[in-house]
């Protein structure tokens, strides 16, 4: 009896360290109509679900999303899995050029397309963001989110050699980051 039981103790040790483990985020909710009912109607069916994280509670700034798809409402109920294939919001930092004296016109296009938001351009003494500029007389930028195109514009004056003009930005990336 004592070699089965120390059998059956392996085998449950075995199987426990090879399963599978997984990073994904279990969701469960209930649906309820409350169109005819105080206390509401259940439902039954499917619908298709997509679910967007911000991390405020209102007027916060979104950090993932994910497309779930078709998924089954039994009596109101309903659970699915997220995390891995949707999109976390990062902020990348990239290099757009180097001052030199005389160039006071740089054109660059970010890696990450599109940019979501965030954009703060610095260099030279001035800094840009989507609310407006250090100094509009003497610096200007022109931004597209779509295609990742910037322009920058020293108005009066080319950074001096040497200085660095950088961009920071919000992009998608691919799954949950931790």
């Amino acid at each position: 009896m004592k070699k089965i039981i120390i059998g059956l103790f392996t085998i449950g040790l075995l199987t426990a360290a090879t399963a599978e483990s997984t990073s994904l985020i279990n969701y469960q909710g209930k649906l309820i109509y409350k169109d005819i009912r105080p206390e509401g109607r259940s439902i039954t069916g499917s619908a298709n679900f997509s679910l967007k994280i911000f991390d405020a509670k209102t007027g916060g700034k979104q950090i993932y999303q994910e497309t779930i798809g078709q998924i089954a409402i039994n009596d109101s109920n309903y659970s699915f899995n997220f995390g891995e294939n949707g999109k976390s919001v990062s902020t990348s930092i990239e290099d757009i050029g180097y001052g030199d004296g005389q160039n006071q016109i740089f054109n660059y296009t970010v890696k990450n397309k599109p940019i979501l938001g965030g954009i703060k351009i610095s260099g030279g003494g001035y800094t840009w963001t989507q609310s407006g500029s250090s100094d509009v007389s003497k610096f200007a930028v022109a931004a597209d989110n779509n295609n990742g195109t910037i322009a920058v514009i020293y108005l009066t004056k080319a950074p001096e050699a040497g200085q660095r003009i950088s961009i920071s930005y919000d992009h998608y990336s691919e799954g949950i980051r931790g």
